[in-house]
């Protein structure tokens, strides 16, 4: 079995609030990395991403196999959560990045939402990075 090291940085990026929010799961034969970051200028973006990774920590804390289509269904709930939670005043929102390794055949599964993204590093060097949902990556994509 293949050792994963996990590491994580934070940076409150010149604002008051830090508005990013990490879990790293281990379990046997299991690590998972999850990050997200609060939206800027919404309000309440710290306590968004806070629910995503509490959300999703949780479910993976819990629950012995995880596919996709669970996978999607635990982040639609967390995303209506946060919905319920919004208000007139903080209409927080927040991105998403993450990633669960299976470490007895090295796969992996990764998501994403937003302007966050994940890099796979193959000694040292960064081999494929996901692609982000900003508002200037789509246009690149649009030509």
């Amino acid at each position: 079995m293949t050792e994963v090291l996990t590491y994580f940085y934070s940076d409150p990026g010149g604002r008051e609030v830090n508005e990013d929010s990490v879990s790293i799961l281990k379990r046997p034969g299991i690590t998972g990395a999850v990050v997200a970051d609060g939206l800027g200028g919404h309000g309440g973006g710290d306590k968004a991403s806070s629910m995503v990774v509490h959300g999703l920590t949780q479910y993976l804390e819990e629950n012995e196999t995880i596919d996709q289509a669970s996978l999607d269904r635990v982040l639609s709930e967390v995303n209506e959560a946060i919905y319920d939670a919004q208000t007139g005043d903080c209409q927080m929102k927040s991105t998403l990045a993450g990633v669960l390794i299976d470490e007895k055949d090295l796969s992996a599964l990764l998501f994403h939402v937003g302007d966050s993204r994940v890099y796979h590093l193959i000694d040292g060097k960064v081999a494929s990075i996901s692609v982000d949902h900003s508002v200037s990556r789509m246009a690149v994509f649009a030509g």
